[in-house]
């Protein structure tokens, strides 16, 4: 224990079997420390917790001014992201992507959005007409070059029967001209065979990769419906050849009969 006269820490002795304790060197007194309980003193916890919350929301940096100043840019934010829809199916203005930029930047003036079935339906019209006008280009082209070949033949044939020179060159001109625009048309009716071929083969690739996911997805949402057992059966029904369908059918009836014969 600790003595205050002797300025240490000593084993402490008592004089008599119900006396006080005494240092062991100097034979002083020595004065029992009173221990406290921690709940009897100290600082309380939760006073100090609000106290330490009241002053962090005293010392924030972002106040009311700043807290409604954030509440009305969303607010704005959101008129600017549902007023554009609205305009879409209003008007039907057509989108830019400046006009879409400015939008971000915190432009006041609501932009439409782009319109991907307009766009869509544009580039399919544009495409058409474009076809249809290369078709009627060509078809003029095949039937000049088929009308100056027989044009220039039937000029031969008549300049060779009553021999005409003169009307023999203009003949034989007009003949190799028209061969030429007839040969450009077949070039060029060749090259766009070539190219609708090469775009039906990709759309119905496409067609096909789509109905093979038409398929995977049926057959996921008949299998959620289905049992355990059931859902085997489909599956296999699906992978397996029709003899190993018909091994397994043949298996199932034996096995039938047997539990009906025992």
């Amino acid at each position: 224990m600790w003595c205050s006269q002797c300025q240490q820490d000593v084993p402490a002795v008592a004089r008599t079997s119900q006396g006080p304790l005494v240092c062991s060197c100097c034979g002083q007194i020595v004065k029992l420390s009173t221990l406290e309980r921690i709940v009897d003193s100290g600082i309380e916890l939760e006073s100090f917790e609000a106290a330490s919350t009241t002053s962090g929301l005293r010392s924030s940096p972002i106040d009311y001014g700043a807290r409604e100043e954030a509440r009305e840019r969303h607010r704005r934010i959101g008129r600017q992201l549902r007023s554009p829809y609205r305009e879409v199916f209003e008007t039907g203005a057509p989108a830019t992507v400046e006009g879409n930029r400015r939008s971000l930047l915190w432009n006041s003036e609501p932009i439409a959005p782009p319109q991907l079935r307009q766009i869509a339906k544009l580039s399919q019209h544009e495409a058409v007409t474009s076809g249809s006008q290369t078709s009627w280009l060509l078809s003029s082209l095949l039937t000049l070059g088929l009308l100056g070949f027989a044009f220039g033949v039937a000029a031969l044939v008549w300049s060779a029967c009553f021999d005409l020179s003169e009307v023999w060159h203009w003949g034989m001109t007009t003949t190799i001209a028209a061969e030429g625009l007839l040969i450009v048309g077949l070039t060029w009716m060749a090259i766009r065979l070539w190219q609708n071929s090469r775009r039906l083969n990709h759309e119905l690739r496409g067609v096909d990769k789509q109905l093979v996911e038409i398929h995977e997805m049926a057959g996921s949402l008949s299998a959620g419906q289905l049992s355990a057992s059931q859902n085997y059966y489909h599956h296999f029904s699906q992978v397996a050849n029709p003899h190993m369908l018909v091994a397994n059918l043949r298996g199932q009836i034996d096995q039938l009969a047997e539990r009906i014969s025992g």
